[in-house]
């Protein structure tokens, strides 16, 4: 005679494979999240930038990351922090100081310098 038990033996999972599953999920989870960043990012035409000098410390430590958006030079405003794209070399970020619109819809903005720095302000920047 044989017997038909119609539900399946229960597998026993060990804490070891709970554990591995948990963590499974968790970088699945993860990796989703930064595709939608990468495609947020560049829709909206945001980056990171790491500060690798203290020329704007104290008020931004060495080794801080920053969100960067990407705006027209005319949006600026005196007293906030902007990064400047200079061709060839590396960026700089630094506090508005002056803003001069132009009639082309541009602007030139006036740069102080580094938070730690005792020189003038820096030359003009139009974008």
């Amino acid at each position: 005679m044989t017997s038909t038990d119609p539900t399946p033996p229960r597998i026993r999972r060990g804490p070891l494979n709970v554990v591995r599953g948990v963590l499974l999920n968790v970088a699945a989870a993860g990796g989703a999240i930064c595709i939608v960043m990468v495609i947020l990012a560049f829709g909206f035409h945001i980056t990171l930038i790491m500060f690798r000098t203290g020329s704007m410390s104290p008020a931004i430590p060495t080794g801080s990351l920053a969100v960067v958006k990407q705006i027209p030079a005319a949006q600026a405003q005196v007293g906030q922090v902007v990064t400047v794209d200079r061709p060839g070399q590396l960026p700089i970020t630094h506090r508005v100081v002056t803003t001069n619109p132009r009639n082309d819809g541009s602007a030139t903005l006036r740069l102080a310098p580094g938070q730690r720095s005792a020189s003038p302000p820096a030359s003009p920047r139009t974008g």
